[in-house]
C-alpha cells in the first residue's frame, strides 16, 4: 500500500484526461494532468513524491520536498491560522504544523526546525517538538568525531542542535565564535557522549587536529586581507572571534605554530603571510 510522505519510482500504466495513473503491484496513485511532462508514455516510470491533497486524497508530484517523513528540516512559516502554521516544503500544498505539535508560538516568515510524520488520517505533518523524535542510540559514535550541526533552538547553555539531522547536541555557549541562527549549518566534532542520549559537540577537533583546523582558517584570512591581518596576542578576545571564529587560546596556539613553521611573522600591530 502507497503512504504519503515517500518518494517512489512508479510506472505510467494508464493515460487519462485527469493525468497519469502509475502503479506497482496492485498500488495505484494519480498524477495530475497540469504536472504530467511531455512526451511521457504508458510504460514509462517516473520518480515521484505522494501527499494528499486539499480532499485528503493520496496523490503524485514531480516536485521535490524540502522533507519527507522521519527527516528534519528548516522550513519557513508562511501562515498562521487558528488550527496551526502552514510551511513552505516546496510542494504547492503546504506543510501542517498543528498547534498540539508546536513546541513554541510560530509567525509568518519564521524559521523552525521540525520532524515531518504522517497525522492521523494519513497526511504528512510537522511537529517541532524535536525530542520525542530524536536517536538515543549514541553508543558507535566516539569524542572526536566528525558530524553535522543544525541549530533548532537556544537555551542558557548555548546552542540546542540537530547532530548528523539525527541526534540531538549541545554546542556550549564557550565553543560559538560567531553569531548563529535557527537553521544554521555548520560542522563539528564530537565533545562527549552524554548518559542522556545527548551528544556535546564542539566547533573544532580536539588536539593537534584542532589546531591545523585553526592553523588553516588564519592562513586562509590572510591571504583573502592581502596577507595581513591587524591580530596578535594584545587583540581582545571579541575582536579575533568576529574576525575568525575562534578563541583567543586557539588563535595564540595556531599562530604560534605557523611561526615556528615560517609560514607568517609577527609584524608591528598583527601578522603577515610569508608564502614560499
Amino acid at each position: 500500500m502507497f503512504s504519503a510522505g515517500q518518494t517512489l519510482t512508479l510506472r505510467v500504466t494508464q493515460d487519462l484526461r485527469v493525468g497519469l495513473v502509475l502503479a506497482r503491484g496492485e498500488s495505484e496513485v494519480l498524477l495530475p494532468r497540469r504536472e504530467v511532462p511531455d512526451h511521457v508514455s504508458v510504460g514509462d516510470e517516473l520518480t515521484v513524491f505522494l501527499y494528499t491533497d486539499t480532499e485528503d486524497r493520496l496523490s503524485a508530484t514531480l516536485q521535490r520536498p524540502l522533507i519527507e517523513v522521519g527527516q528534519f528540516a528548516c522550513l519557513q512559516v508562511v501562515d498562521v491560522t487558528p488550527h496551526g502554521a502552514f510551511l513552505d516544503w516546496g510542494l504547492d500544498k503546504d506543510l501542517f504544523l498543528p498547534y498540539g505539535e508546536m513546541f513554541a508560538p510560530v509567525h509568518p516568515g519564521q524559521r523552525v526546525v521540525v520532524h515531518a510524520g504522517l497525522g492521523a488520517r494519513g497526511r504528512v505533518v510537522a511537529s517541532s517538538k524535536l525530542n520525542r523524535h530524536l536517536d538515543r542510540a549514541i553508543d558507535h559514535h566516539k569524542v572526536n568525531d566528525e558530524v553535522s550541526l543544525m541549530v533548532y533552538g537556544f537555551n542558557d547553555f548555548g546552542a540546542l542542535v540537530l547532530v548528523d539531522k539525527r541526534y540531538g547536541g549541545l554546542l556550549h555557549d564557550s565553543e560559538i565564535h560567531r553569531s548563529l541562527s535557527v537553521g544554521d549549518e555548520l560542522p563539528g566534532w564530537i565533545k562527549e557522549l552524554r548518559p542522556d542520549g545527548r551528544l556535546e559537540v564542539r566547533t573544532r577537533p580536539l588536539g593537534v587536529e584542532g589546531v591545523r583546523s585553526a592553523q588553516t582558517t588564519i592562513l586562509d584570512a590572510l591571504r583573502e586581507a592581502g596577507g595581513r591581518l591587524p591580530l596578535h596576542d594584545k587583540s581582545k578576545p571579541a575582536e579575533i572571534e568576529r574576525a575568525l571564529h575562534m578563541s583567543k587560546k586557539s588563535f595564540k596556539r595556531a599562530v604560534g605554530g605557523l611561526y615556528r613553521e615560517g609560514r607568517l611573522r609577527l609584524v608591528e600591530g598583527g601578522i603577515e603571510l610569508v608564502e614560499p
